[in-house]
C-alpha cells in the first residue's frame, strides 16, 4: 500500500555569518582597473644588494631642496634692466595690464606672462601675431589667449575698463 511518502528532515535554517570576503586592493588601480604599480619579481635578496643593516650605517645627512634661496634671485639679472625709456614705458604697460588680468582671471600673474617674456616684448615691439610668436615664452596657448592684448598694450590701444 502506498500512503504518504514521508519528508525528509530539514536542516536547521539558522544562519551563521559568512565568512568574510577578501577585498582586493584597488588602491593602485588606474581608471582602466589595470595596476599602477608593477609587483618587484626580484627575491628579496636580491632587491637591494648595496643594503646594510641599519646598526651598520652611518647616519643619514638630510639634503637640502632645490628650491631658489633669496641669494639666487637677488643674483639672478632684472630683466627690464636694459630697457631704453621708450622700452620702460611699453614694459610698465604690458606688466600693468598683466597684472590687471590676472586679477580678473583670480591666477598668478606668471601664468599670464614672466617678467622676462614681457622685457622681451618691450623690446622687440611686435605689431602683428607672427612677430609676438617669435617670442620666446609665447606659445601657441598664450598667444591666442591673450595675443590681441598684448598687441593692443604694446601700441598703446589699450582699453580702460
Amino acid at each position: 500500500m502506498s500512503g504518504p511518502t514521508p519528508v525528509p528532515s530539514q536542516p536547521s535554517t539558522t544562519h551563521q555569518p559568512a565568512a568574510p570576503v577578501p577585498q582586493e586592493n584597488t588602491r593602485n588601480r588606474g581608471r582602466d582597473g589595470q595596476n599602477r604599480k608593477k609587483p618587484d619579481s626580484r627575491p628579496a635578496e636580491q632587491s637591494n644588494p648595496e643594503r646594510t643593516e641599519v646598526s651598520d650605517a652611518a647616519p643619514l645627512t638630510p639634503l637640502a631642496p632645490d628650491l631658489p634661496t633669496v641669494q639666487d634671485a637677488a643674483q639672478r639679472p632684472d630683466p627690464a634692466a636694459d630697457l631704453s625709456e621708450e622700452q620702460a614705458t611699453v614694459f610698465a604697460r604690458l606688466r600693468d595690464w598683466r597684472n590687471a588680468e590676472a586679477s580678473r582671471q583670480e591666477i598668478s600673474r606668471f601664468i599670464v606672462a614672466s617678467n622676462a617674456t614681457l622685457a622681451e616684448i618691450a623690446r622687440q615691439v611686435p605689431y602683428t601675431q607672427d612677430d609676438l610668436a617669435s617670442i620666446k615664452g609665447m606659445g601657441p596657448a598664450r598667444l591666442s589667449k591673450y595675443g590681441e592684448a598684448i598687441l593692443q598694450v604694446v601700441r598703446g590701444e589699450q582699453k580702460r575698463r
